[in-house]
């Protein structure tokens, strides 16, 4: 048994260790359903982040054209809809680029702040494929290690379904 003091004269107060264990079991198993339930959405915002960082769901001067898989994933990403306003084709030609033709700069040289960092950029991609991988990892530990594949299952599925649902709403 440990014994906890919180100050100087106060009573020692017993922490049993089945207490300590019943606790961290009980956060391990609330992890795990938790983790079950958000891991689709994380995929999800993981990937189309990545996707975005290069800015590839813009149309470009030129005629790049995203395509229309992309542009619908980041209009969820961004907007969390899938509605395109009325006379507006979806996100393609919504977003501008900041030194498109239409938009004369002076000197030539971006103001300061608006050059995108490409070191953060580079951070944000590696963090997102992090945050994929680990995510991955999560499920397939989720089934390995639980003895409730069910339920894992279960939340795995309600949380693919319950965003999509609200998507359509």
């Amino acid at each position: 048994m440990h014994m906890h003091i919180t100050e100087p004269n106060a009573k020692a107060e017993v922490v049993s260790p089945k207490s300590k264990a019943s606790f961290l079991n009980r956060a391990r198993q609330l992890h795990l359903y938790l983790g079950a339930f958000f891991a689709p959405s994380i995929l999800f915002f993981s990937f189309t982040g990545s996707i975005q960082l290069p800015g590839v769901h813009q149309a470009r001067p030129g005629g790049y054209p995203p395509p229309v898989w992309v542009a619908r994933l980041a209009e969820i990403h961004r907007r969390q809809s899938l509605a395109t306003p009325p006379n507006r084709s979806p996100l393609m030609d919504r977003e501008k680029p900041p030194f498109g033709p239409e938009r004369t700069l002076g000197s030539g040289a971006p103001p300061p702040g608006m050059k995108p960092n490409l070191a953060l950029k580079g951070f944000f991609l590696l963090m997102s494929i992090a945050l994929f991988a680990t995510t991955c990892l999560g499920i397939y530990m989720s089934f390995k290690y639980s003895g409730r594949r069910s339920i894992v299952w279960a939340l795995l599925i309600a949380g693919i379904a319950i965003p999509s649902l609200l998507l359509m709403t």
